[in-house]
């Protein structure tokens, strides 16, 4: 059911990629903070009039989230109201992981893609290796605000997770891994997969795309 690949390019593009793969009319992004989605959409020539509604918990500095709500309690929008519904690095921020994916599925008519941080890559193990952390957002501290991550997400478990959820719901599943970039860690991803090290050594984020059963890449 699974189809997995590897792409070097960012989550955001990975979006865009789809929108013009499906021809996608409207999307909304659901942990939008600063609407960096939108600008990449808009970026592109062939998707810069795709709608575009981003939603996240708080306004933003510049005043451009659309809608302030939690998904998990619920999104007062219409059940398929949107083509594509994303949710990128938000996941490991709500309390109720299962109820805000339920609802980025309720809101969306043929796609929900989800990328997700993978807690076991090298980085983070050298991280907590050398200095007993692994990065602010799990720090415990005074005033620790609603931007902290509550789940602690591991690439074997969130396969396993989506696999099952999609196998359920007869949805279609697609992955992508994605590198952090930069100049030396790619480098050592590729070596740790040369090595035949597993993948939640050298993986650093996972894009699933799941698409529901009458989802068909467009013609022409």
């Amino acid at each position: 059911m699974a189809n997995s690949k590897r792409a070097a390019h960012s989550r955001y593009q990975t979006v865009v990629d789809l929108a013009l793969r499906y021809k996608f009319k409207s999307v909304l992004d659901i942990g939008c903070r600063d609407c960096v989605l939108r600008d990449a959409l808009y970026a592109e020539s062939e998707t810069a009039g795709i709608a575009y509604t981003g939603v996240d918990i708080v306004q933003n500095e510049t005043n451009t989230v659309d809608y302030v709500g939690d998904a998990a309690q619920g999104l007062p929008f219409e059940s398929g109201a949107y083509e594509l519904v994303a949710g990128l690095d938000v996941l490991e921020h709500i309390d109720d992981f299962q109820k805000a994916l339920n609802e980025f599925e309720r809101l969306a008519s043929r796609c929900v893609i989800v990328a997700l941080p993978n807690m076991a890559h090298v980085l983070f193990r050298g991280r907590f290796l050398l200095h007993g952390r692994l990065n602010s957002k799990y720090d415990l501290k005074y005033g620790y605000g609603l931007d902290r991550h509550r789940w602690l997400m591991v690439l074997p478990q969130t396969d396993r997770y989506f696999e099952a959820l999609c196998a359920e719901r007869g949805f279609q599943l697609e992955r992508s891994h994605l590198s952090l970039g930069g100049r030396f860690l790619p480098k050592i991803e590729r070596v740790l997969k040369w090595l035949r090290f597993p993948e939640s050594w050298y993986v650093f984020t996972v894009v699933y795309i799941m698409s529901k059963p009458q989802t068909e890449p467009a013609s022409g």
